[in-house]
């Protein structure tokens, strides 16, 4: 781009406006009202209001500088707007007017939710695409360095207190800690890393936000809305992970337990220093206030329980689904009565 005052040569137009503004000591609106503007009638809509300078290269708007708030304006943009689209979204459009059955929305739902669940669920799952791209032993070498950094930059947030914990996981191990619980926080099961490890029991402890971990919405939604850029990709992507752990951990006879953020929040509130886990010093009675708030958690807030609402028990892989059901009711019970033994050497 050349500056028509002292034919200078520019490669963009940015750089031609900073020289205007710095050697011609003029904005690029005055330059362009000198130099480019052949009449002086464009500055002005038909309404007889100023219109908006865009920039060097496109000039003045089309319509006056009030936009929607000019009635005449606003007449003309429509009566244009219509002249360009009217094959798309006028009368001579196929579609125009037409509505979909209950029926044919009920058809297309059921194609879509058949096809998803035809979908390979191992999609978004980096090990399965090397697989396929280089084989198995490329592919094994690639996932082992991929697990060792990931937990390495976990270790290091933790080194620097720079990992992340929801206040109700801060809150529930400090409750365990006063029952002289020991808890490593965060842990690993092979590729899969969980909250926390109650060295005590032997037993991992995975705190599931409903929202994130999908335990809100019915499975069929999951399924439906999945793809990528759907309204459910994230919750779909941790239900996967969540229930491909339980199914590792039954397999390889791992305590795991699972617990929800709604289940221990109706519960632990009940607890006089919840909202202030700092000071838990403070609060006399504790042990027993917290063992009476953890035999009264919420089982209706479970995971499993939430499982069973949102259908995921009538789904296509009966087997896993029930499997998994039954193991997350059995290992919460256990673990809460290990909580309930512990207690009682404490006192």
């Amino acid at each position: 781009m050349i500056c028509k005052i002292c034919n200078e040569n520019f490669n963009s137009l940015y750089s031609l406006v900073c020289h205007i503004k710095k050697y011609h000591k003029m904005t690029a609106q005055e330059y362009y009202d000198n130099n480019i503007l052949e009449n002086n009638k464009e500055k002005y809509a038909d309404c007889g209001n100023e219109k908006k300078f865009l920039n060097l290269r496109d000039g003045y708007m089309q319509y006056c500088i009030l936009g929607l708030r000019c009635s005449d304006c606003q007449k003309k943009r429509n009566l244009n707007v219509s002249k360009n689209h009217a094959d798309v979204s006028g009368k001579n459009n196929p579609m125009f007017g037409k509505k979909r059955s209950k029926e044919e929305i009920s058809k297309m739902r059921k194609t879509k939710l058949e096809r998803n669940k035809l979908r390979d669920r191992n999609d978004f799952n980096p090990y399965f695409i090397w697989t396929k791209k280089y084989g198995i032993v490329e592919a094994n070498k690639r996932e082992k360095k991929r697990r060792d950094k990931e937990w390495s930059t976990k270790l290091e947030k933790i080194s620097n207190q720079k990992y992340f914990q929801s206040n109700i996981e801060k809150l529930f191990f400090s409750f365990l800690e006063k029952l002289n619980i020991k808890i490593e926080v965060p842990n690993r099961i092979n590729r899969f890393v969980v909250d926390a490890y109650i060295v005590n029991f032997n037993y991992y402890i995975q705190i599931d936000g409903v929202f994130y971990h999908g335990l809100d919405k019915r499975y069929e939604d999951i399924l439906l809305f999945s793809k990528r850029g759907g309204l459910y990709e994230t919750a779909y992507r941790k239900f996967v992970t969540d229930r491909e752990l339980d199914l590792f951990c039954i397999r390889n006879n791992i305590k795991l337990c699972r617990f929800t953020d709604l289940e221990l929040w109706s519960s632990l509130n009940s607890v006089n220093c919840w909202n202030n886990f700092k000071d838990l010093d403070a609060t006399t009675n504790l042990e027993t206030e917290i063992v009476n708030a953890l035999k009264n958690l919420d089982i209706s807030q479970s995971a499993a329980e939430l499982l069973k609402l949102n259908g995921y028990g009538e789904s296509s892989t009966t087997i896993e689904s029930t499997e998994i059901i039954k193991f997350l009711e059995a290992s919460r019970v256990d673990f809460l009565n290990e909580v309930e033994k512990q207690s009682s050497l404490i006192s």
